[in-house]
């Protein structure tokens, strides 16, 4: 039997379209084609449940041009976060060659103002739209790189270290509306049975950014041991920050997108300020977002140590330009793993997330007793930082560390695609997905500004690992609440 193709797809598309235009709501996951390519609808009890049809192909073309598919839209988005925020990491990770502590100021400033802008971005992103929030995210990490260009080798020498400090605010707030767009569009697109895959997807080609900006700089400085990086270094990551900004204007309106199985994305009518803030409100009090709120802290709490302490403090820049690259492309091997398992249709969802939580255990202290052992016989409790730094050509010395930090990006993949994953389960609704996102992004955020200030502020490195640890600990009991009760919330996710 072959698949529907775009003439068995027009009575769905018909119907959705009628539905809305007299005010009927279709949800999102609601209606598809049977094993005969004929309109069926499916039940909130046993779509969950349901496995992919025996003639399935990811990402049928139905509408008569690529750009209007799920996927092809997921890997734009993608692209786009590959080109700011991963430059935004591949510079960061390296830290940008300048002082250590005006990185970390404006790194903190950064996340300070993320949290902010993370909180209220859910209603700019539902009220001005996805592609335009997209587009004014990517903004401000066209400043942030300038801003370093200028600290290291502009002509602005007065006041430089401030402007870092201010751009790293403006990314911030940018950074909000890009990352809860991003959210919104990554876990609405995708079916129920492709949201791993999605996932893992997108996190690819955005860590593929981080990658090449990792050998970017061990290109630029591989006939230098020096710790400053090239003036063509700064000028490649802002080149490609301002063509992920021009990208933005090929994303296409989410109800114009048809996912893989010839269904449409269907948006609610957006609510006005009023309605968005209450929304919101729900989200911040429903108890589901408090038992992951340590998650999301730790999720990018851990980056402080493994930038600014261990990357930073024991290699060279070419070296931490190659380590990135190593760290980076582990991410894509970890989202690819987990996106596959996490699809896997045979085995429930509530078992799906909690034997891949228990994966996550392990990996993840496992990398952290083995960074305590790096820590300790490198003594950077006592030194922050390694000298001479080790290079690249050190042999087993390099071998041994940068083993640990290649770890540290497996893990770093294994919980984002993971949170990402289980935060899909908890609605199919768009806009109910946008708040999820920005909450997420606002622990997320508050979070890491926390942990940056706390770098900045001369915290020994013993203390900053071991607080790492504590957290994670303390979210693994709210992490398993939540994946227990995937169960009782699979009603929820047809609405």
């Amino acid at each position: 039997m072959s698949p529907p193709d775009a003439h068995e797809a027009v009575p769905l598309l018909r119907e959705q379209k009628a539905q809305r235009a007299g005010g009927g709501h279709v949800s999102s996951g609601d209606a598809g084609f049977d094993g005969a390519g004929v309109l069926h609808r499916t039940n909130a009890a046993s779509f969950e449940a349901r496995p992919p049809p025996a003639h399935y192909k990811p990402a049928q073309l139905l509408t008569g041009h690529a750009l209007y598919r799920a996927d092809v839209q997921i890997s734009l988005v993608a692209l786009i976060c590959f080109c700011c925020p991963g430059m935004f990491n591949a510079i960061t990770s390296m830290a940008g060659g300048i002082d250590p502590i005006i990185v970390s100021r404006a790194t903190a400033a950064l996340y300070l103002c993320a949290t902010v802008s993370s909180l209220l971005a859910p209603g700019v992103v539902n009220m001005v739209g996805a592609r335009a929030s997209v587009f004014l995210g990517t903004l401000g990490y066209v400043c942030y790189g300038l801003s370093l260009l200028n600290y290291d080798h502009g002509h602005v020498s007065r006041h430089k270290g401030a402007l870092v400090v201010l751009a790293g605010a403006a990314c911030g707030i940018s950074a909000g509306l890009l990352w809860t767009a991003q959210g919104q569009l990554v876990m609405s697109y995708p079916t129920q049975y492709l949201k791993g895959r999605y996932q893992a997807l997108f996190w690819c080609i955005f860590n593929l950014g981080a990658v090449m900006g990792g050998f970017i700089t061990f290109g630029a400085n591989l006939r230098s041991e020096a710790k400053d990086p090239s003036l063509a270094t700064y000028w490649t990551f802002v080149a490609v920050m301002v063509g992920g900004a021009f990208l933005s204007c090929l994303l296409r309106k989410p109800h114009e997108v048809v996912r893989a199985d010839g269904s449409l994305v269907v948006l609610e009518k957006m609510p006005n300020w009023r309605g968005e803030a209450r929304g919101i409100l729900q989200v911040i009090l429903e108890r589901r977002m408090w038992a992951l709120m340590p998650l999301f802290i730790y999720s990018n709490w851990f980056y402080t140590y493994e930038f600014a302490v261990y990357n930073a403090g024991i290699y060279n820049t070419r070296t931490q330009g190659l380590n990135n690259s190593l760290f980076w492309g582990a991410q894509l091997v970890g989202a690819i793993l987990i996106g596959s398992y996490l699809d896997r249709m045979r085995i429930s969802t509530r078992r799906r997330a909690l034997m891949s939580l228990m994966l996550q255990t392990v990996l993840v202290l496992c990398n952290w007793s083995l960074a305590s052992w790096a820590s300790i016989s490198l003594r950077l409790g006592e030194n922050s930082e390694v000298s001479p730094p080790i290079d690249f050509k050190d042999g087993g010395r390099y071998a041994s560390t940068a083993s640990i930090y290649t770890f540290f990006g497996l893990c770093d993949a294994l919980v984002q695609c993971w949170t990402y994953w289980l935060l899909g389960h908890l609605s199919s609704d768009p806009v109910t997905l946008s708040r999820y996102a920005g909450f997420f992004k606002f622990c997320q955020c508050g979070g890491a500004a926390i942990a940056w200030a706390i770098n900045g502020s001369h915290v020994n490195p013993t203390v900053q690992l071991v607080t790492n640890v504590v957290l994670f600990v303390v979210a693994l009991p709210g992490a398993a609440f939540v994946c227990n009760s995937l169960g009782s919330a699979d009603h929820e996710l047809i609405q």
